[in-house]
């Protein structure tokens, strides 16, 4: 064989910064978009940021100095409960497909949410592992409810939920 001069890696992308806000009284989030578009990255780091304030730590990133002129770092409120579904969770051995193993989760951090507030859930691809159409129907099914149910009475729990854009659906 022959030997070369190796070539350099090439450099990698620069980060792409997440601007994200919940306004007062909104306790259902919906991040829609297209595939590869960075919606599960999107949980990843609300999820990352908020277990970064449960222990304590700084927080990377810029903010609009909320706590005086000399901080200028985000504003994270802090979560009794951080829940999340992220990925497929799939059972062979509990005989679960992966959409009766997402539901059983959803439900479980639902009921957990409830018991444990303030809490921050995050649902990855509501509705995934069954027909498209109505995996979509159940994700905006689910969403409007917990909007329905918690709206003027849902205290300070926060739900992220990850769908594929929904026609008719306003983009949140």
């Amino acid at each position: 064989g022959e030997a070369g001069k190796p070539a350099p890696a090439p450099a990698p992308a620069p980060p792409v910064p997440l601007d994200f806000e919940i306004a007062d009284g909104v306790v259902v989030v919906t991040i829609t978009g297209p595939n590869a578009g960075g919606k599960t990255a999107a949980l990843k780091t609300l999820g990352l940021m908020a277990a970064m304030v449960r222990a304590g730590l700084f927080v990377p990133g810029t903010g609009e100095g909320v706590f005086g002129a000399d901080y200028d770092g985000p504003c994270v409120p802090f979560f009794a409960a951080i829940l999340a579904d992220v990925g497929d969770s799939q059972s062979i051995v509990e005989s679960l497909s992966t959409f009766t193993a997402r539901m059983t989760r959803t439900a479980a951090a639902m009921k957990a949410a409830v018991e444990t507030p303030p809490a921050l859930v995050l649902l990855d691809e509501v509705g995934a592992g069954t027909d498209p159409l109505e995996g979509a129907a159940l994700g905006a099914a689910l969403m409007r409810g917990l909007a329905a149910r918690l709206a003027g009475g849902g205290g300070p729990n926060r739900f992220c939920i990850k769908l594929q854009q929904i026609e008719g659906e306003p983009k949140k």
